[in-house]
């Protein structure tokens, strides 16, 4: 038996405000896709090596040149 492939979606925007200070805001897999269950040496009825376990993850991250 085959592992299924899972497609994810994320998108990520960024703003620069100037030339020293760069905003970044996203989402990491956005459509919540939940990873495929299937018998794995692991305990958790699924590869958290190769499928995102964690859902849908919202970032925000400021780079400022001094």
């Amino acid at each position: 038996m085959g592992v299924p492939s899972v497609t994810y979606l994320d998108a990520n925007f960024s703003w620069r405000l100037h030339d020293s200070l760069e905003l970044r805001a996203g989402v990491e897999n956005l459509t919540d896709k939940q990873p495929p269950l299937y018998t794995a040496a692991v305990q958790m009825n699924t590869d958290p090596s190769t499928y995102d376990v964690l859902g849908r993850r919202y970032f925000l991250r400021a780079n400022m040149k001094f």
